[in-house]
């Protein structure tokens, strides 16, 4: 994948996949235009591929629900 950062402050990113498509994301936001992100709850390979660019652990953007802690309380 291709990083193309333009807005670092904000958490802008454009991430162009191997097979041309570019989705923009929101780190901030936890937000990229695959949607991926939103349905599981776990960052989607944009979204990993920003946080690496960025040197950011990408476990920051996994829902609570599945931590082991939430594994361990059900």
């Amino acid at each position: 994948m291709e990083i193309v950062l333009y807005d670092h402050i904000q958490g802008l990113f454009h991430v162009k996949s191997r097979r041309g498509r570019t989705h923009r994301l929101n780190l901030h936001e936890k937000k990229c235009t695959c949607g991926t992100t939103l349905i599981y709850g776990f960052p989607c390979s944009h979204m990993i591929a920003a946080c690496q660019h960025r040197c950011v652990d990408f476990r920051l953007f996994v829902e609570g629900y599945y931590t082991t802690q939430s594994y361990y309380d059900t």
